[in-house]
């Protein structure tokens, strides 16, 4: 067994460092050919390594034995695009040591109260939900994770063979793009991400994710330019299976997570495969996937200094930087009022370590990125039928209407407020909220009112029946006649909840008291009597 697994890490490495050689070029042509055609096409040599990174933008991924004497003739074909060499990414992570023992970050997020409408898993009419993650290793088989991992359930695991036709082998539970199969490498960057996003919750196990239940998909060896984009390639062609066959084959996916970048700075437009992968994004967003990305950790201002993927200029796009312990931005990571969008936690965060382990781990824009990607998930829970209906014939467009609500109703911070487009810090139950009420036509809301109060008369407890038309918080107060509050309480009602309070007044004095309800500026008020 020892020399199994020995041999298994010599082939990771070796595999990692020929797919880092330096004779690596990401090509492509004006028209899509097959590997074998576009070979003999091109006049390359048995010994080039020829593969598709993604078909319907006619990308290949070519390593080449003499580049020297072979980019002038490539770059002379007519059947040629563009030929540039592939570039390492970097992973967006700032080590930190001290560890934090308390997930402080879901009530800044109102992770907490959005749990009170949903922890994730379905949508309204049963769909799986599932969130891409792209990343260099992740511990699938962690004791707070494993249950959370989406299955390819059109591939046999274990049997060597390319089930679904998809050119990978046993991609079961998400897929290493390198090495084209489901083995994953068990490493702590990939591993923390997952955890913030699905770790099991409500398990009697280490932490929660922002979704309880949710089905996250591991791809993983994502390294550099060629191989970010076969990544997103993978996670397109499963949710365009989805859409075209109406959930019966494919993945459910409703966003990509990519916690990483290009380590110097760079532009869209200073090289032709970074549009290439700014492209994806717009790919991706036409089958109904927001992709979620980390700006760079260094303090700079990427709106003048270019920041890769950052500055991709894709609708469906979502860029996320820092806040710190205290909720302020963290002055450490990076910003742009016109490319970085939002703001999420990201200091000390509390998640998984590979072989059952939890931790702190490190700070970084990293770890911002992951709360944005897990409250995407919960937003597509809306519990109605008019959502589903969008989420099916206008994929697209609801995607663009779920990044909306996400920075509209983030939590405005003066210190974000020239830092990134939104101004805002992420609120994932003000998002819900207002996308429930502004997407759901069929919900019943009615003025806010107090339709019964019983027994009336009172000697031990109150039910008051009420009927409101928001689902933000409310308020109750009850007063006794002298005007002083003797029991306050603050509420958000539920679609899901009999809309009824319960109060006890054993230990009131006799007399009458003033039962109030307040929603935004509305007040109603119903008098008790306590005997």
């Amino acid at each position: 067994m020892k020399i199994l697994i020995a041999f298994l890490l010599t082939m990771f490495i070796l595999l990692d460092s020929f797919a880092q050689s330096s004779n690596i070029y990401i090509l492509r042509t004006t028209r899509f050919l097959p590997v074998t055609k576009l070979k003999k096409a091109l006049n390359l040599r048995k010994y080039d390594n020829l593969s598709i990174i993604f078909e319907e933008l006619n990308l290949y991924s070519l390593e080449l034995y003499n580049p020297e004497k072979d980019i002038p003739d490539l770059n002379n074909n007519p059947l040629v695009d563009f030929i540039e060499k592939d570039e390492e990414l970097v992973l967006r992570q700032t080590p930190n040591d001290p560890k934090y023992s308390e997930q402080y970050a879901l009530d800044y997020i109102k992770a907490n109260e959005v749990w009170d409408f949903t922890t994730g898993g379905t949508t309204y009419r049963g769909d799986t939900i599932v969130i891409a993650v792209l990343d260099k290793g992740c511990d699938i088989y962690h004791e707070d994770l494993f249950e959370n991992i989406w299955i390819n359930k059109m591939e046999v695991p274990g049997d060597s063979i390319d089930n679904d036709g998809n050119g990978y082998i046993d991609d079961y539970r998400g897929v290493n793009i390198l090495t084209k199969n489901g083995i994953h490498k068990s490493l702590p960057h990939g591993t923390k991400v997952a955890g913030i996003i699905g770790a099991v919750g409500n398990n009697s196990l280490g932490i929660t994710g922002i979704n309880w239940n949710i089905k996250l998909l591991p791809i993983t060896d994502i390294l550099s330019k060629s191989r970010i984009i076969k990544g997103y390639a993978y996670a397109y062609k499963l949710r365009k299976k989805y859409n075209d066959t109406n959930g019966e084959q494919g993945a459910f996916i409703v966003c990509t997570n990519f916690s990483g970048g290009v380590e110097k700075p760079e532009f869209p437009e200073d090289s032709k495969e970074n549009l290439m992968w700014c492209e994806m994004y717009n790919k991706l967003g036409e089958t109904g996937v927001i992709s979620i990305v980390s700006t760079s950790n260094f303090p700079r201002n990427v709106d003048i200094e270019g920041d890769m993927p950052s500055l991709c200029q894709s609708p469906y796009l979502l860029t996320v930087t820092s806040t710190d312990q205290n909720d302020n931005f963290d002055k450490k990571r990076a910003y742009g009022k016109k490319n970085v969008d939002i703001a999420a936690p990201s200091q000390s965060i509390l998640s998984l370590k590979p072989a059952d382990d939890y931790g702190d781990g490190g700070s970084g824009n990293s770890f911002a990125a992951p709360m944005v990607s897990g409250a995407i998930g919960l937003l597509y829970t809306i519990p109605c039928e008019s959502f589903m209906k969008k989420a099916v014939e206008n994929p697209a467009d609801l995607a663009l209407a779920i990044k909306e609500f996400i920075m509209k109703y983030s939590d405005k911070h003066s210190d974000l407020k020239y830092k990134t487009v939104s101004g805002g810090r992420l609120n994932i139950v003000e998002s819900y909220v207002n996308l429930l009420e502004e997407t759901c036509s069929e919900l019943d809301f009615r003025d806010l009112s107090i339709s019964q109060i019983y027994p009336n008369p009172a000697h031990t407890r109150v039910k008051v029946k009420y009927e409101t038309n928001n689902y933000h918080k409310h308020k109750i107060l009850v007063f006794n006649n002298l005007g002083q509050v003797v029991y306050k309480e603050t509420f958000r009602p539920s679609p899901y909840d009999v809309e009824e309070k319960i109060i006890d007044v054993s230990h009131y004095a006799k007399g009458i008291y003033f039962f109030s309800l307040i929603s935004n500026k509305n007040k109603v008020t119903k008098r008790i009597v306590v005997y």
